[in-house]
């Protein structure tokens, strides 16, 4: 008698297209599967709270699953589905390495000897209300997570999985592509059942079978009652469990584990809506300063912006945790007329990146963005009003990293108009802090005059752009074993005689309004420069004439030259042959020959043009010295790569201009 009870692997008949290999659930988690786990299943959770008054727990256990044949010989007798699945696509050779990878995984011999057991995650969680299973009701969670792909279930208004995509990161982590999933729900119902994603395949029988096929006692849904399931896989709390059969590595995978925890989530720790244990480290409200300072020696958060996995969340924390004990800590609060109530939370310190996390009402962390409006600072936004946080729900893309008034559609599949008008109320909000604290600023250094035009571009105007992993774009060089994504950073100068203002009773601050800098129709920072006849710098306007301003250009003086109106971003990357900067233009017309005349800056804060600095190499155009020709600019998003010779990291500044 095994201990599986009538348990057993059902696929169904194969009615469509073929499935093949390349499954695309969990492309969004390449990388470090184990950093991505944790954020996807406590994300699930704190979307299914149970009882408001006290925290959610997750814990994340390293478990093993014998494969003695007593014991569970029909879930492992998906080897023989592998067997299927491998021959169907025998001239295939993601096939092939597919599915050998699975039979040498569970077919390993550890000191001459077959593996007996199989090493398993599994994730608990507490305080939830578990996955009610409905039949034929295709938005019952249960039905959502384990039987369809593209959906979700979640009923929350500030639900943070609502695209049905983070069951990804599940599958990723298996070597077998294999989870099972037991639940006791708050009204005491029982459902339990596993999955495994596949391939198209024949069965003994030459029948064609699906990829997808389901553990369970054969009457084509989740088993629900108590005694039909195996004990080991028994929930006994309310809440769920999640078994991810067979992790991609053995060795134990705490530290990045725990750095998911920490970066994503330290805000829901501090408020007390959520406990973690990963192993046997417990990381709750009374402990987080320390793990953090255990984990994190040093505030400064170097990493760029898009590179998740290596954020620092120190200085984040500390500008909450401490907001209003100095004139170091600053609280800022406003009520916006579309987002409702929003707080602003800055730590100033010299040695600080200058970038702001953006936090909603479930307390994670959605993405992080870098604005110069004031030198050596993080930034910590939050929207935790019903009405805000719906609207920011409803502008994150299916990775959860980012708010875009473009995510956020009216049934005309237009940008609906409270999604622009949010994202213009953050950044402006945000911006009149910053310039209220900069003025205020008696640092060892300031923002050169102007050079925000240059630099200061919001995180959006990158838009759906992925520079995750290595550099292996044939347009700038082979690809990189440590690629480096790094923004520019900020130019400065000496010191100032600046008067400190005396910090008041209430340190508490509510922004001044400024405009200085505008924000445009979608949302975006204006920083677009203007010119007068004699071709320098305009203050004021930025929008003279709607810049359609005409200067000579650097083509001889026979020449007269349109210069444009753009707005654009620069993203620093190793390469195998070299450092590279990548000019992200964002351009509002189509603009058939354009000439870029490019500005380096040093690290010393010389934002001068340096005629010792060449382009060596650009991806559009022709190059002149520091300048490219014959560039052709497009309505919208351009990428342009380039490399100088003294192959360093540089602040860059541009102007482009029609040539006519």
């Amino acid at each position: 008698m095994t201990k599986e009870k009538e348990l057993q692997w059902h696929f169904g008949s194969e009615g469509g297209q073929d499935i093949g290999p390349n499954d695309p659930i969990h492309q969004n988690f390449k990388g470090n599967p184990y950093y991505y786990i944790v954020r996807e299943s406590i994300q699930n959770s704190l979307d299914a709270v149970y009882d408001q008054n006290k925290p959610v727990e997750v814990h994340f256990d390293f478990i093993k699953i014998s494969r003695q044949p007593d014991k569970f010989p029909k879930l492992f007798e998906l080897e023989t589905y592998i067997d299927n699945c491998s021959n169907y696509f025998s001239n295939n050779r993601h096939a092939k390495k597919l599915f050998e990878g699975m039979k040498k995984y569970l077919n390993r011999n550890i000191d001459g000897k077959l593996i007996t057991s199989i090493p398993c995650l599994k994730i608990s969680d507490f305080n939830t209300t578990g996955m009610p299973f409905e039949e034929n009701d295709t938005n019952s969670p249960f039905y959502a997570f384990m039987r369809a792909a593209g959906v979700s279930a979640k009923t929350g208004n500030s639900a943070g999985g609502s695209f049905g995509f983070g069951k990804g990161a599940y599958f990723a982590l298996s070597a077998i592509k294999t989870v099972l999933a037991s639940t006791k729900t708050k009204h005491g119902d029982y459902f339990f059942e596993g999955t495994t994603r596949l391939t198209t395949h024949l069965d003994e029988n030459g029948n064609k079978k699906t990829a997808f096929g389901y553990y369970n006692n054969g009457h084509n849904k989740p088993v629900s009652r108590p005694n039909e399931i195996p004990n080991i896989f028994l929930r006994e709390k309310t809440g769920t469990d999640f078994i991810i059969i067979g992790r991609q590595d053995e060795k134990l995978k705490r530290k990045p584990m725990v750095e998911s925890v920490l970066n994503n989530f330290w805000l829901a720790i501090l408020k007390n809506k959520l406990v973690v244990k990963v192993e046997d480290k417990l990381i709750n409200k009374d402990n987080l300063d320390s793990i953090i300072s255990e984990y994190y020696d040093k505030e400064t958060d170097s990493a760029s912006v898009n590179d998740f996995e290596n954020w620092n969340p120190k200085s984040y924390f500390k500008a909450v945790h401490h907001a209003n004990k100095n004139e170091n800590f600053i609280e800022f609060k406003d009520k916006l007329s579309v987002l409702g109530e929003v707080k602003y939370f800055v730590y100033k310190n010299d040695e600080l990146s200058n970038k702001t996390c953006f936090l909603r009402k479930p307390n994670m962390v959605v993405y992080k963005e870098t604005n110069n409006k004031l030198n050596g600072y993080s930034g910590v936004f939050v929207c935790e009003d019903p009405k805000g946080d719906e609207i920011l729900m409803k502008m994150e893309n299916p990775a959860h990293n980012e708010w875009n008034s473009s995510n956020y559609l009216t049934l005309e599949d237009t940008r609906h108009p409270d999604g622009k008008e949010a994202k213009k109320q953050i950044n402006t909000f945000i911006k009149d802090c910053l310039e209220e604290l900069a003025s205020e600023d008696v640092g060892s250094s300031t923002t050169v005059l102007g050079l925000d035009e240059y630099l200061n571009i919001p995180e959006d105007l990158i838009g759906d752009k992925d520079f995750e992993g290595a550099a292996n774009s044939t347009n700038f060089g082979g690809e990189s074993d440590k690629p480096s994504k790094d923004e520019t950073g900020s130019i400065t100068t000496e010191k100032t005689n600046h008067k400190i203002k005396t910090i008041s009773d209430k340190p508490e601050k509510k922004a001044k309004k400024k405009d200085k800098t505008k924000v445009d129709e979608d949302g975006d920072l204006d920083v677009t420069v203007g010119v007068d006849k004699d071709g320098n710098s305009k203050k004021g306007d930025p929008h003279p004439n709607d810049g359609d301003q005409v200067t000579k250009g650097s083509e001889g003086d026979s020449s007269s030259n349109k210069l444009l109106n753009f707005t654009y971003r620069v993203v620093a990357q190793k390469t195998q042959v070299g450092l590279r900067h990548i000019l992200l233009i964002k351009s509002k017309d189509n603009v058939s020959n354009v000439q870029l005349d490019i500005v380096a800056g040093n690290d010393q804060g010389d934002s001068r043009k340096d005629e010792n600095i060449k382009i060596i190499h650009t991806d559009k155009g022709t190059v002149s010295g520091s300048t490219i020709k014959q560039f052709e600019l497009e309505k919208g998003l351009n990428e342009v790569t380039i490399q100088f010779d003294d192959n360093l990291k540089h602040s860059i500044g541009v102007k482009a201009y029609e040539v006519r």
